[in-house]
């Protein structure tokens, strides 16, 4: 039920999604709409984000699957990779000739619950990060050995699994973290930490509501889509 109403929806919308002046307001009013109207569920971030690049990427507008190409360019909705430890997740991805170019994250905010689990306990990131989170490394050391979920903050997990996959690839593919709500102050050291380390970038969508997305998007995306596909839909 809940991809069907998602998909509903986002036919209900085109006609702001394929607006080339989208504004970061537009995408958050979307969302609201949505939770109002039909239910809390966070997906349907990931699927206006999708569908709004689908159009500005120049995809098939007809054609409504997870994933999708044009001129040699995938775009693919939430996916698994493999990484450096074990498989990670991507919500969005996309690939130049099967090379990945670009991965995305999407979240509501930087204050819904984010656990170390799986792969996460042996993450070099994480761990070097520990103190940031752990309260006490008895109980930590136990869990990790029972794999037990903890408690960790969103944007540290978030860019420990982004980076994860950047082990497993030849090329170093550009990051991303949207954020649908304001920047937090808590947030500051972490943003600072992964656009210095990793060159991560961020955007939150509610501090720069008057921005038009593909302005917003655009210092983030690689060459190959500037170039080849990008420009030609703005």
């Amino acid at each position: 039920m809940g991809s069907e109403v998602i998909k509903k929806f986002i036919v209900e919308h085109e006609d702001i999604l394929q607006n080339s002046i989208l504004t970061c307001a537009d995408l958050i009013m979307l969302k609201d709409k949505f939770y109002c109207n039909y239910m809390k569920k966070p997906r349907i971030t990931e699927a206006l984000i999708l569908r709004w690049l689908h159009h500005r990427l120049g995809m098939n507008p007809n054609v409504y699957i997870n994933e999708v190409t044009n001129n040699g360019i995938i775009l693919r909705s939430e996916k698994k990779y493999e990484a450096g430890i074990g498989r990670q997740t991507l919500d969005i991805s996309i690939l130049s000739n099967l090379e990945l170019i670009m991965g995305i994250s999407i979240k509501v905010s930087t204050s819904t619950s984010a656990y170390l689990d799986g792969a996460d306990f042996f993450n070099p990131i994480l761990e070097r990060y520990s103190s940031y989170y752990v309260k006490s490394m008895e109980d930590y050391q136990y869990r990790r050995i029972h794999k037990k979920r903890i408690g960790v903050p969103t944007l540290l997990q978030d860019m420990a699994r982004i980076e994860n996959i950047q082990q497993a690839q030849k090329k170093r593919f550009n990051s991303l973290t949207i954020v649908f709500a304001k920047k937090k102050q808590k947030d500051e050291f972490w943003i600072t930490e992964f656009e210095k380390d990793f060159n991560h970038k961020y955007l939150f969508l509610a501090d720069t509501p008057d921005l038009p997305l593909r302005e917003a998007f655009e210092v983030s995306f690689p060459s190959q889509i500037k170039k080849r596909v990008f420009s030609e839909f703005i």
